[in-house]
């Protein structure tokens, strides 16, 4: 049990409470009055942490108590603990409209079992959504896909002559395979296709030996300039450096007569010749001589012979040759005829140079000369290349035919290869975020099947919530059934037609009537602590008798009651209730809130002894009075005070002018009825009106205490005059209390 609350601090106004040396710890019955205002709700939440609630509104809350004759902090709380207060009604009542208007109520753990539901609902809906239109991207990007391999295998087909054997499929399988975007030119299409057209191989084309021949003319070249760069000394003879025809016949003559024996007799005109002639001529033709007239007439018959087989070289026509290599031959064949004119006039000339070298050997031309050869060259090797590429697809033409078909392939993959891989990359994207969604969606239906067979126990507790209710309200109009698509809450029926309104009365006796059923619910209501804040709120007068019935007996087997309240007829029914109370059954303690305000103007709330007037004073109107009377003849002058007193004046003033000018009117009316001085009633009524509300938007008034001090002696001074009997007793009844 709790014995006292010995500290609180960040609770709103409770933010500086230290419990008073001289007030009573609580007993089993709890009594705590307090105006609207001043903390008794706030109060009620403390209550809430020590049942281990969090109280987000106050997250620095921080408090002692003493229980058991234990210290207790906010760190260390379990208390088993049932609070009735407008939280209460917030988290475990919900009226909701359903779409025939008709009202639909949801209790306790059942409200946040409905919004896990609905919040699952939505989640489902949402990603229900999410799925339906990432289905239908995936199903719009695999058409497109699709589509991309079905123009793939067509336009294949077309091109390679494929026929039907080639399709959508087979595209998709020959795109998987690649490693990398493919790099076809147009020209090697261009080539691919005519390979694919030709039905049957050519014949091989015999291949050029260029090696050879530019062999031949750089060997050519060597020894020309080896022959050029050779000088010969020898006798002179006039006649023959003058004439080389003759000079070459008489070598040759001079070459026959030894080969035959005859070398001093002239062979065509018989003389002979003489030794000294033979010898000069011997001279003349000497070996260094011969060795280089042999050097030379080897080079031009070599040159001849090179000549020879650049003529017989033999270039095939365009027609022999498949049709993907066609394309520049006729160019390349142009060429090759101009290179080898080229060539062959520039041995022309080397045979020249050989001649004169011959005719004159004694010259030597030491700058290099060169045979142009280096276009032939190229020439042949690109007319050797076509060859190559002919005979190879002559002997391989099945696997020319493949590799053509692959190359036709790969262009039109080339085509769509970013676009495909792009989309594919999206789709895989796509499906992971569906393979989630998926999940999530099983998720979501597995827990909303599970809150919904948590909530499945509404059904048990309709009849005895329909019980409590009848018994509150002492009639049976209003009564609970549970739907059959929500086994969470229930139907309210009014007679037999569902509610379409309820009043803020019924719907406070909802509330009691299913924090009863919780109460009875409880295994150990003797070890629990009942707090109720203000059960009466809304309620009518007949209903609050009820309210307060309701109370008493559901609290009897609690082993601690708190009963919290702002309303003066409710606390002396709860008055006389405890005053009955035996001493065996517990004890009882009353208790008030009171605010205070410090010189920063911060208010703080403080438990204090209930006022001894409350409990004896049968109405609110004498106790009201009693305040009044003791204000007046007190110094205070405090502006807490001050304001105060403006709202107890408003409502003294009221409660006085309802009994005494019994008129369906304003208070301002009935005033105006009073015959007492039209000064003085217009300053009491301006202050208690205007200091009881937030009607100005100044500062402070410092006068404010003296006037209210002067509008309170008013107020008495115009009952006393307007019903001297009545003031006379009541005071006389308030100086008896006092004095007891």
């Amino acid at each position: 049990m709790i014995e006292s609350i010995d500290k609180i601090s960040g609770l709103g106004v409770w933010n500086n409470y230290n419990k008073p040396s001289d007030l009573d710890n609580f007993g089993r019955y709890n009594v705590i009055y307090g105006w609207n205002g001043v903390g008794k709700t706030s109060l009620s939440r403390l209550f809430m942490a020590l049942g281990s609630a969090e109280i987000a509104d106050f997250p620095d809350l921080k408090f002692t108590i003493t229980a058991d004759s234990t210290k207790v902090t906010e760190n260390d709380t379990n208390f088993n603990v049932d609070i009735f207060n407008e939280d209460f009604v917030k988290y475990n009542v919900k009226f909701d409209k359903c779409e025939s208007n008709s009202i639909r109520l949801t209790l306790g753990e059942n409200i946040e079992l409905l919004n896990e539901i609905e919040e699952c609902r939505n989640s489902y809906n949402i990603n229900r959504k999410e799925l339906e239109d990432n289905n239908a991207s995936i199903l719009e990007l695999q058409n497109s896909i699709n589509d991309a391999f079905t123009k793939l295998a067509r336009d294949v087909t077309n091109s390679a002559n494929l026929g039907r054997n080639y399709n959508r499929t087979s595209a998709i399988g020959d795109f998987d395979r690649l490693k990398e975007k493919p790099n076809i030119t147009d020209e090697s299409l261009k080539d691919a296709v005519s390979i694919i057209n030709t039905s049957s191989p050519k014949d091989r084309i015999q291949a050029i030996p260029w090696q050879r021949i530019v062999s031949d003319l750089k060997s050519a070249e060597t020894r020309l300039n080896s022959i050029l760069q050779t000088s010969v000394v020898r006798v002179a003879i006039a006649r023959l450096d003058e004439n080389p025809d003759i000079s070459l016949w008489v070598k040759c003559g001079l070459e026959l007569h030894k080969e035959h024996d005859t070398p001093q007799t002239c062979e065509f005109c018989g003389n002979v010749i003489s030794v000294e002639r033979i010898d000069k001529l011997e001279h003349y033709f000497n070996e260094a001589y011969k060795t280089l007239d042999q050097s030379i007439s080897n080079l031009t018959e070599e040159i001849d012979s090179t000549i020879r087989e650049i003529n017989s070289v033999n270039v095939p026509a365009k027609a022999e040759l498949y049709d993907n290599l066609q394309d520049g031959y006729a160019e390349i064949t142009k060429k090759y005829s101009s290179a080898k004119d080229n060539t062959i006039d520039s041995l022309k000339k080397t045979k020249a140079q050989l001649l004169n070298k011959r005719n004159s050997p004694t010259d030597v031309i030491a700058e290099p000369v060169s045979i142009n050869a280096t276009d032939l060259k190229v020439a042949m090797q690109n007319i050797d290349n076509i060859i190559n590429k002919h005979n190879n697809q002559t002997l391989d033409f099945n696997r020319t035919q493949k590799e053509a078909v692959y190359t036709i392939k790969s262009h039109y993959m080339q085509d769509i290869y970013d676009d495909v891989t792009k989309k594919r990359k999206k789709l895989v994207e796509l499906k992971s975020t569906n393979a989630s969604l998926e999940n999530k969606q099983k998720n979501l239906v597995r827990k909303i099947e599970e809150a919904k067979k948590k909530a499945s126990s509404t059904a048990a507790a309709c009849n005895t919530l329909n019980k409590n209710i009848a018994r509150f309200l002492s009639r049976d109009d209003i009564r609970f059934t549970t739907t059959p698509d929500n086994d969470a809450s229930f139907s309210i029926m009014r007679r037999d037609d569902q509610a379409t309104d309820l009043s803020e009365g019924e719907r406070t006796a909802i509330a009691l009537s299913y924090f009863v059923l919780l109460l009875e619910s409880h295994q150990n209501q003797d070890n629990s602590i009942v707090v109720i804040d203000d059960p009466i709120s809304s309620l009518d007068s007949n209903l609050r008798y009820h309210a307060f019935s309701f109370i008493k007996n559901y609290t009897q087997n609690a082993q601690q009651v708190f009963i919290l309240t702002h309303d003066f007829d409710f606390l002396h029914l709860t008055i006389n209730w405890l005053s009955h109370i035996r001493k065996s059954e517990g004890s009882v303690r009353y208790y008030m809130i009171e605010n205070s305000h410090s010189n920063d103007g911060t208010r703080s709330a403080h438990l204090t002894k209930m006022d001894n007037a409350l409990i004896k004073y049968e109405t609110e109107y004498a106790y009201l009075f009693s305040l009044v009377l003791d204000y007046v003849n007190s110094n205070d002058y405090t502006i807490y005070k001050a304001y105060q007193m403006a709202n107890v004046g408003r409502k003294l003033l009221d409660s006085f002018l309802s009994f005494q000018v019994p008129l369906f009117a304003t208070p301002f009316q009935r005033l105006e009825k009073v015959k007492f001085d039209n000064i003085k009633k217009s300053a009491i009524y301006k202050f208690v009106n205007d200091e009881s509300h937030t009607t100005s938007s100044g500062g402070i008034e410092p006068q404010l205490p003296h006037e209210a001090h002067q509008c309170m002696e008013n107020l008495l001074a115009m009952i006393e005059v307007v019903a001297p009997e009545h003031y006379n007793t009541i005071v006389g009844e308030i100086k008896g209390l006092l004095q007891e």
